[in-house]
């Protein structure tokens, strides 16, 4: 691909990668905000009957104890960090695309060129991460003074009684969790794509024909597509969950509100079995696949369409 191709295509891929975050994570922050809550609150120095007992008691309650802005708390620590994180990882994903061409398409390329581009935008906006997390788990009510008022606050505090661990706080269990979610993810959707769109279709020789058969027939593909990446995002993050069980609880752990934090990984599982069981890896499963499938699927759909476009453009 030619220079100014490959400047164009990857400025595309970062704009569309971008508004797309910003669209979806916007929408489904109320449940973000109540996936991390169930997933973390059992370390809350707050008494039983202050926490949310689930995805519609917090809805129920959330406006009266925190107030009607708390739902959406913690949002805008995450649209800023979608734009450097999305710049970064498509950015290195289009470069690597051009450099490794070598079983370019295979379930060990896709794994290996989604693994390091992800890691890499996850490494330099994971301090972002950190402070979403504590803004969004902060169960402060109306009429007390909130642990963290803001991006900047927290930063600030995190800064002084942490230090530059307190923002790197479960990262090795991520970067573990990231390549199996996004090697599954991959080629659970290609898998079921593939059949689907050969077997299900046989009138469309595969994929690429169908698009080329539909042109820009919009809702047709869409709604394919969103059933395909609906089912592929729920197996992936049923396999996976419990490692962001593991995350979400490192991440509060010793925060303002918050139990004082584990010295290990081990014992951040051990305490997990001992309180909850082994279920307890699965709190607020629910929430993340109403949340996950949506979102998701809306970021796979439109990168699908932008990857068929580019092929046609060029």
């Amino acid at each position: 691909m030619a220079k100014e191709d490959y400047t164009k295509n990857s400025t595309i891929a970062s704009a569309f990668g971008i508004a797309t975050g910003i669209i979806s994570k916007t929408l489904v922050s109320p449940l973000d905000r109540i996936q991390l809550i169930l997933q973390s609150q059992s370390l809350n120095k707050l008494p039983a009957n202050e926490k949310y007992n689930g995805m519609f008691n917090f809805l129920w309650n959330v406006r009266s104890r925190e107030g009607i802005r708390a739902i959406w708390r913690g949002n805008f620590a995450t649209i800023i960090n979608i734009l450097p994180r999305t710049t970064i990882r498509l950015h290195f994903h289009l470069w690597l695309r051009n450099r490794i061409t070598k079983n370019q398409g295979s379930f060990v390329w896709e794994m290996m060129t989604s693994g390091i581009s992800s890691g890499v935008s996850l490494l330099s906006t994971y301090p972002l991460d950190i402070i979403r997390t504590r803004l969004m788990t902060d169960l402060s009510s109306k009429r007390d003074t909130r642990n963290y008022k803001g991006v900047i606050d927290c930063f600030k505090k995190i800064s002084n009684e942490e230090g530059i661990k307190g923002f790197y706080k479960g990262s090795i269990i991520t970067f573990l969790g990231l390549v199996p979610y996004l090697g599954l993810s991959t080629y659970t959707f290609n898998l079921l794509a593939d059949y689907y769109f050969t077997t299900q279709k046989q009138a469309f020789l595969g994929i690429n024909e169908y698009y080329n058969v539909m042109k820009w027939n919009y809702p047709y593909w869409i709604l394919d597509f969103f059933g395909v990446a609906s089912v592929a995002t729920g197996i992936s993050k049923f396999l996976v969950y419990p490692l962001e069980t593991i995350k979400a609880k490192m991440q509060v752990s010793g925060a303002r509100g918050y139990e004082a934090g584990y010295s290990s990984y081990r014992q951040c599982v051990a305490d997990i079995v001992k309180r909850e069981g082994v279920l307890g890896f699965y709190r607020g499963f629910f929430v993340c696949v109403v949340k996950a499938a949506p979102a998701t699927t809306l970021y796979m759909t439109i990168f699908e369409w932008f990857n068929q476009y580019t092929k046609m453009a060029l």
